[in-house]
């Protein structure tokens, strides 16, 4: 049997698939077709699971970060000047407050900081806040853009995910992906990063969608961000294949620099929005998943001139 389809360009999502032919032309002409992903080698590693007694019921998809109460002593002269640091700091998913339900968890969450992990356990209310050694001091005003947050791990762009339903994460295990799970590869010449990722959750993911930001090569960068298409389901196991361009132009300048170079803008971050999961009764799905391309060990520079 043979089938045809119109090529697709550059940034369409596709996946990989096992089917044999005839299978793959009853498919809906264009859509993306998954394949089954080999199984992972077991690893004593330090991203494997710390879990607590008993795992909870929900599951959380994410990059973690940190956050907490930063801190500014004044000078001994008066006014501000002394050294900020951070009070209170701990663990978030995504930008979802987040604790272990143990040390051990607690610590696994804070030396996975800027990494994505799958995390289970509850969504539940906030715990109260936690006493503070000393009074936090005011820190000055810094000029960011609107979307830029100082957080105790840097500066993290605020991409817009924020999943539904869920105030705060109590993790009774979490464990990082590794690259059988999740890979992104630039290419020999520079010019696409390839991402392999393999749903790792023991259910289906309904309405899977990629997006690529990119920030610009210019002073006080501006973004973009390529959209890819939307995955009505991705089985577990299945493996999500998808190809971004290393730069990406802007129709309009950016501001202080002219020349075709005001319009290039690097890719920053992958982000994976979820519409849905086939989860078990009683158990609940969430992803804030926004993953900078320099901690996957991605490089990247904008090229001068």
């Amino acid at each position: 049997m043979f089938c045809s389809h119109a090529p697709r360009p550059w940034h369409v999502l596709t996946l990989a698939a096992l089917a044999v032919a005839s299978a793959a032309c009853a498919g809906r002409e264009g859509e993306p077709e998954p394949r089954a992903a080999e199984p992972a080698s077991r690893s004593d590693s330090a991203d494997a699971p710390s879990p607590a007694r008993e795992d909870g019921p929900d599951y959380f998809l994410a990059v973690v970060g940190q956050a907490g109460v930063e801190h500014c002593p004044p000078a001994a002269e008066g006014g501000f000047g002394g050294e900020s640091s951070w009070l209170a700091v701990h663990p978030t998913l995504g930008w979802i407050g987040s604790h272990g339900a143990n040390e051990g968890v607690e610590n696994q969450l804070l030396a996975l900081v800027d990494q994505p992990v799958l995390a289970r356990g509850v969504a539940d209310a906030p715990p109260p806040a936690e006493p503070l050694e000393v009074e936090p001091q005011m820190c000055p005003m810094m000029q960011m853009r609107s979307d830029w947050v100082s957080t105790p791990a840097g500066i993290r762009v605020d991409r817009g995910t924020r999943p539904e339903g869920v105030q705060h994460f109590t993790a009774t295990s979490a464990r990082g992906l590794d690259t059988q799970t999740l890979e992104l590869v630039l290419d020999d010449a520079g010019e696409t990063v390839a991402l392999r990722m393999v749903n790792p959750l023991p259910f289906a993911l309904r309405d899977v969608e990629l997006r690529m930001h990119y920030e610009g090569c210019y002073g006080k960068p501006g973004s973009t961000r390529v959209d890819g298409p939307k995955l009505t389901e991705l089985k577990p196991g299945e493996v999500l294949e998808a190809t971004f361009p290393v730069y990406a132009e802007h129709d309009t300048p950016g501001p202080r620099k002219g020349g075709p170079g005001a319009r290039d803008h690097l890719a920053n971050t992958l982000v994976l929005e979820v519409g849905g999961a086939d989860a078990p009764e009683g158990s609940r799905v969430f992803v804030d998943f926004a993953l900078r391309l320099g901690s996957s060990g991605l490089a990247l520079e904008c090229s001068e001139g």
